[in-house]
């Protein structure tokens, strides 16, 4: 990052230009901010180009540093902006990158799966049939375009470098484990991390338990080796993971507290082999979920055949050539994780005292799951192709026993899918979903009597069948959710989008619910209030006091209501929040006058079809208004009310629904300044209708029925009326200000209250600790600099006082003023102040995690100490004699 500037006069110098040009950056939020090269990348050798790229990848794909107040870009490690799947970002165009990063994670849970089976000891067949049914398991599908999954994709190159390693311990076979750990640490979903570690420890003792087991010196050595590798792939990435764990001291995450009540339900178990048993919004428009909680946290899909085939690796015995100890770990391992999950109670309560589990849903475990399942389908596969049956009483009775558990599962799990179904009214869902699962399963079985009972070569084609059913029925899943949307849809411009990018400069946006979410919205640079992440407690209480229902969903996940209250808070007048979009059908801020439409009785109507006319009085100026539809309409999906006042600042627009209801209909008019004696005519005018009609209550001379809106003195200016409804918060402060007096507050209830009351003047800041008052002096600041981990500002001062950054920036900051060091003090409880002396000064902040220095040094040194000893090993290796005793029982 030290390489890249950020230029003063906001553009991309030429040279850069050529740089991502050559790299294929399409992408908006490379150009945000005016990023330019430094002589050194300018040089553009190809490791200059590679570390663009890097560095690149992960600015475009973290979400954080416009939303969520400025939470910081990335450099703790805490939005999954090292790991090297961001480079794909970049590599590729912005609309086709995501079609990459799936590309690359499901070979990575196919190849990885399938060179783990190999080196179980399963044939080419098997193994592959175990590498489709991970990746094609409801984990990896649903949470596609998150980072989820590709963390959860190298879990198999994880159990593949181990079993590696345990069948050939050297200090060449270890580095892949620590390489396999390190890169799911920097994609930063630690749940899925450390639930493969969970499974990882006890597969590792089982195995050195039942091949070392009288060499105990030999033993503790390997289970050294493994735990060295394994403590090496951590301190491989501690560049990342010590700011993260200093992090993790101030962020907000008392929310996500779990309790054993917080299972998936068994009912969900039955989406294992049927997905869309409880609905999935991907059937299209209106399809029904009856789910408990959302779909992508519930969907366990691994396939009818191949829980069929699992259920035959456990009722079978094992397969002569296999390593011992996998197949009982992964039975015993899917038992209490498959229970914990779908069941919850005092087995997942205890669970629940582990990392991992504590504050993380359950229902992240289905990453495990999969890949557990898929590997004891590839075991059962092997199983039936070598026709292995039970012999002898004992292994009889082991078989029915697993069987009849596996049905008896199956059948609570669709009494419970049943009930559920019927409480809703669901039922033919419910038998709809079940559909192509019953006939896969009718056809598995078929084949898998084909492979163990019939002629090896009808067997021999049977066997090769089964892997086509399971791609029949992932697909069935998985190609609606894939990445295939139309490119025009990647993070599509919009004109109300257009609008704020040219306007908010270095202010922050408000947003009414899902409006305009801030997440989304930060590929264009625009600044926002909320969005999905872990707050900074401050902020996040600052968010709760402008909206008391802002965290009711999640407690990462805010929104704001489109309440009066809350768009004027003074709240939001101190974080900067100059702007706040709205809902385009939502009733405009104002007073309403209540005379007509709300009392109407669609005795008269006129027919909405070129343009009509509401006459209201002038008197107070106009915001909105307010009309009565009095038939249902059926409209194209772009059809619109145009609409116009004479004399008014702007004209409008209303975005209609395609189903429009009869009831009450509400428009923003920006006609405030239109204040005057006598009338305000509005015209109305239907486009993009195709010949549709809106049928709205009239007066008997034909004009349209209307109730005004007027605008009241609530420092609100309509300023666009369109796809959003943009209203100016004219009380807003700058998110970079001046203050020249302060004030202390140091309990934190008071200050909020303080701050909410709106009676603070302009130019006074409230410190959260006691600091210099200020001098009351004017002072004027120019921002030279507004990048997302720096920040530059030139500061004019007739006395001394306070520059206040309206940002979530109270830790891991650093200030200088003149090149002098100073404090970053807590500021209207939710930002920052620096104290500036009299005079003209510049004050820059940047951001510098806890820990960074720390981990840039322990990374550098485990990446030294790696690499020299893979080298010692490998030069050793080419000087010591050929030695095959200790090969590996397999190819892979």
């Amino acid at each position: 990052w030290q390489q890249i500037k950020i230029s003063r006069e906001g553009q991309i110098t030429d040279r850069f230009t050529h740089a991502i040009d050559q790299l294929g950056i399409d992408n908006p939020v490379v150009r945000v901010g005016g990023i330019r090269a430094s002589e050194r990348i300018a040089k553009n050798s190809p490791a200059d180009r590679a570390t663009i790229a890097y560095v690149l990848g992960a600015f475009v794909r973290t979400r954080a540093p416009w939303s969520v107040g400025g939470t910081t870009l990335g450099g703790d490690g805490s939005a999954a902006t090292l790991s090297p799947f961001q480079l794909l970002y970049v590599v590729f165009p912005t609309w086709f990158a995501p079609v990459a990063v799936k590309v690359v994670q499901m070979a990575a849970a196919i190849g990885f799966t399938y060179l783990f089976c190999r080196r179980l000891g399963l044939d080419r067949l098997a193994a592959g049939f175990g590498g489709l049914a991970f990746a094609g398991s409801g984990f990896m599908v649903m949470w596609t375009n998150w980072p989820h999954p590709e963390v959860a994709a190298f879990v198999p190159a994880l159990f593949w470098a181990t079993e590696r390693f345990l069948q050939r311990p050297s200090l060449r076979t270890a580095p892949p484990i620590a390489l396999s750990l390190a890169v799911m640490l920097l994609g930063n979903f630690p749940a899925v991390v450390l639930h493969a570690l969970y499974v990882l420890v006890p597969y590792v003792l089982v195995r050195v338990a039942l091949t070392h087991r009288d060499a105990l010196r030999r033993a503790v050595t390997v289970l050294v080796g493994a735990g060295a590798a394994i403590v090496t792939g951590v301190l491989l990435v501690a560049v990342a993971l010590i700011p993260f764990a200093l992090r993790l001291r101030y962020i907000g995450t008392e929310s996500r507290v779990q309790s054993p009540s917080a299972n998936l339900g068994l009912e969900t178990l039955l989406t294992t082999v049927a997905p869309k048993s409880l609905g999935l919004s991907t059937e299209g428009p209106g399809a029904p979920y009856f789910g408990r909680h959302v779909q992508v946290e519930t969907i366990a899909f691994v396939g009818v055949t191949t829980v069929l085939l699992a259920i035959a690796a456990l009722a079978l015995p094992r397969v002569t050539g296999t390593v011992r100890g996998a197949r009982s770990v992964f039975g015993f391992a899917t038992l209490v994780l498959g229970w914990a999950t779908f069941m919850g109670g005092d087995l997942l309560a205890l669970l629940q005292r582990l990392p991992g589990f504590e504050e993380s849903f359950i229902g992240r475990s289905r990453a495990m799951l999969g890949f557990m399942v898929a590997v004891l389908a590839a075991l059962g596969l092997q199983a039936v192709v070598e026709r292995c049956w039970p012999a002898g009483r004992r292994q009889w009775l082991w078989a029915a026993a697993v069987v009849a558990g596996s049905a008896l599962a199956g059948v609570a799990a669709y009494a419970r899918a049943r009930d559920r179904a019927a409480q809703v009214d669901l039922a033919g869902a419910l038998r709809d979903g079940l559909m192509l699962p019953a006939i896969v399963a009718v056809a598995a079985v078929a084949v898998l009597a084909i492979v163990r009972f019939g002629p090896r070569r009808p067997a021999t084609i049977a066997a090769a069948a089964l892997p086509l059913l399971l791609v029949a029925e992932a697909l069935s899943l998985s190609l609606p959710l894939l990445p295939n949307e139309d490119r025009s849809t990647v993070y599509p411009t919009t004109p109300g989008i257009d609008f704020l990018a040219a306007n908010v400069g270095h202010d922050r946006i408000a947003a009414q619910d899902l409006t305009l979410f801030g997440s989304a919205s930060g590929m264009y640079g625009l600044r926002h209030v909320t969005g999905h992440a872990f707050y900074s407690p401050t902020w996040k209480h600052a968010v709760a006091t402008v909206d008391g229902n802002a965290f009711s969903r999640s407690g990462t996940f805010g929104f704001l209501g489109g309440s009066a209250e809350v768009i004027t808070s003074p709240v939001l007048d101190r974080l900067g929040a100059r702007w706040f979009a709205g809902n385009p059908g939502a009733l405009p801020a104002g007073e309403r006058d209540t005379i007509d439409a709300a009392e109407s009785t669609c005795e008269h109507t006129v027919d909405l079809t070129d343009t009509a006319v509401a006459s209201v009085s002038a008197e107070g100026g106009l915001r909105g208004l307010v009309l009565r539809v009095c038939a249902p309409a059926r409209l194209p999906a772009r059809a619109a009310i145009d609409i116009e006042v004479e004399g008014a600042s702007t004209s409008a627009r209303l975005p209609l629904l395609e189903d429009v209801a009869p009831g009450e209909l509400a428009m923003a008019v920006p006609a405030e300044n239109r204040s005057g004696p006598g009338t305000a005519d509005v015209h109305l005018h239907l486009s993009d209708a195709e010949g549709a009609t809106l049928s709205l209550a009239a007066t008997p001379d034909g004009r349209v029925v209307a109730d005004a809106v007027r605008p009241t003195d609530d420092g609100l200016r309509l300023a666009y009326v369109d796809d959003l409804v943009v209203y100016e918060r004219t009380n807003a402060l700058p998110r970079i200000r001046w203050a020249g007096s302060s004030t202390v507050e140091v309990d934190p209830l008071a200050r909020l209250e303080m701050l909410a009351a709106g009676t603070l003047p302009d130019d006074v800041v409230v410190l959260s600790d006691d600091g210099p008052e200020g001098s009351r002096a004017a002072g004027e600041v120019e921002v030279m600099m507004d990048a997302p981990t720096s920040i530059e500002v030139d500061v004019a001062a007739e006395g001394d006082g306070y520059l206040v950054v309206a940002d979530a920036m109270q830790q891991g900051w650093r200030a200088e003023v003149d090149g002098r060091a100073v404090d970053v003090v807590a500021a209207d409880h939710a930002g920052v102040a620096v104290h500036v002396p009299e005079g003209d000064h510049t004050v820059t902040l940047r951001y510098r995690p806890p820990g960074q220095r720390a981990g840039v040094a322990v990374s550098a040194v485990s990446v030294l100490a790696l690499a020299a000893a893979w080298l010692w090993a490998e030069r050793r290796h080419r000087h010591a004699p050929i030695d095959s005793s200790d090969d590996p029982p397999t190819v892979a």
